[in-house]
């Protein structure tokens, strides 16, 4: 499977990627040209300053309720329909990351990407636990989970 790069969505306006292009034509006469842009996907659903324990476990309350989660609601595909089963995912933790994340049984490094599925079950509203990689790590750890395309 190829390997692309990923960005991060832009939430600050002084949060800007650039792109450069060189071109040079027969002459060997050179030019580069810098586009500065934003990113801000359609379906993004952010998470503000998720707070856990520097424990690498998925700890839960009395009730049962993991401390950090990410949950859904009935997530429905672009035609509609409930989006249904094992749904494939990439996690991905920015290379600035104080720790790794663990999600749903997968495991990634700061700057790294992971497969991950995801059961949606029967287009079930879902409480998935996220937790550091490692123990006794602390700051912060940007990260994103991307579905590409619900089935």
């Amino acid at each position: 499977m190829p390997e692309y790069p990923r960005l991060f969505p832009n939430f600050e306006p002084s949060e800007n990627y650039s792109i450069s292009v060189t071109v040079a034509d027969s002459q060997s006469n050179t030019k580069t040209y810098t586009q500065k842009f934003s990113y801000l996907p359609n379906n993004l659903v952010q998470l503000h300053n998720l707070r856990t324990l520097s424990v690498s476990s998925p700890l839960k309350t009395t009730d049962g309720v993991p401390l950090a989660y990410l949950s859904t609601n009935v997530l429905r595909k672009t035609n509609g329909e409930i989006a249904k089963g094992v749904q494939n995912a990439t996690l991905t933790v920015r290379k600035d990351a104080a720790f790794g994340i663990k999600f749903n049984g997968a495991q990634a490094a700061p700057g790294e990407s992971v497969e991950v599925q995801i059961d949606m079950g029967q287009g079930d509203n879902l409480l998935l636990p996220v937790y550091p990689s490692e123990n006794g790590k602390v700051g912060t750890s940007e990260f994103m989970i991307q579905i590409d395309e619900l089935k």
